[in-house]
């Protein structure tokens, strides 16, 4: 049994700390989809990122390509045992 932070090994320390970086994105991106309501089918959903940096001196925006996804219908069946 470990009696005080000191005796965890660097390597042990950062593996926990990444676990528990991952478990706490995970859950923030769980609660995320979980709040929000599938869009319906049919709608067109766009986005376009945007990269800002410096460039000799100049403040350069620069937008990537639009990508556009559209959402269809899902028919799915669900068996259950009588």
């Amino acid at each position: 049994m470990l009696r005080n932070q000191d005796q965890l090994t660097q390597p042990t320390r950062t593996t926990f700390l990444l676990n528990a970086l991952a478990a706490s994105m995970l859950m923030t991106q769980s609660v995320h989809a979980l709040s929000t309501a599938a869009p319906d089918a049919g709608v067109q959903i766009t986005n376009t990122a945007e990269a800002s940096y410096l460039f000799d001196g100049q403040f350069v925006t620069q937008p990537s390509n639009t990508v556009a996804v559209d959402i269809s219908a899902l028919y799915a069946i669900n068996l259950t045992s009588a």
